[in-house]
């Protein structure tokens, strides 16, 4: 789906609701970067646990990073979902929220009541969640991956490069697009 106004991601999900229809989706993004994902575990999650939506996170060695994405309060034990807070000054833990989420059709009934945030004059992902926490839907936390890189500037593509080198040297590999010599 191509969004033609870059309005943010809850409106890139409204622009993509007639394409899914009455399907359960997962969201992807493209300036993300994820070391060893792990997906397809999130999904048996998603099914197993009957959740209305799972959304990926780290744990973030750098807690200042989080106020780039968001943070999310949440019981350690079980990972339900307490609260989610979009771009928080004061992250209250090292939980980072990341873009890797997977939702039930039915969250499309929360794009209205998802308040317009003040500072960026869009919806937020974290508010869309939030309001169907708001109404009881059982919403976890997944740990989708062992580290994260959000790119969003020249700074992030120099750390992404540097931890793909660091990863690939631990690892052995040649790494994309590299050959080992």
């Amino acid at each position: 789906m191509i969004q033609d106004e870059p309005k943010g991601l809850v409106h890139a999900i409204e622009c993509s609701q007639r394409a899914i229809g009455d399907s359960d989706f997962m969201l992807f993004l493209a300036d993300e970067i994820l070391r060893d994902p792990r997906h397809r575990e999130m999904v048996r999650r998603f099914e197993n646990d009957n959740l209305f939506v799972i959304c990926g996170v780290v744990q973030e060695p750098r807690v200042e990073e989080i106020r780039k994405t968001y943070a999310i309060i949440q019981n350690d034990a079980d990972h339900r979902i307490y609260r989610l807070i979009e771009k928080p000054r004061n992250p209250p833990n090292a939980i980072r929220g990341t873009g890797n989420c997977i939702f039930r059709a039915g969250i499309f009934e929360y794009l209205e009541l998802t308040p317009i945030n003040q500072n960026r004059g869009e919806k937020e992902l974290p508010d869309l969640i939030q309001c169907a926490i708001d109404d009881g839907h059982p919403v976890k936390s997944f740990e989708i991956g062992n580290s994260y890189i959000n790119i969003n500037t020249p700074e992030d593509i120099a750390i992404a490069e540097d931890a793909d080198a660091v990863g690939t040297a631990a690892s052995g590999s040649a790494g994309p697009g590299r050959r080992r010599s």
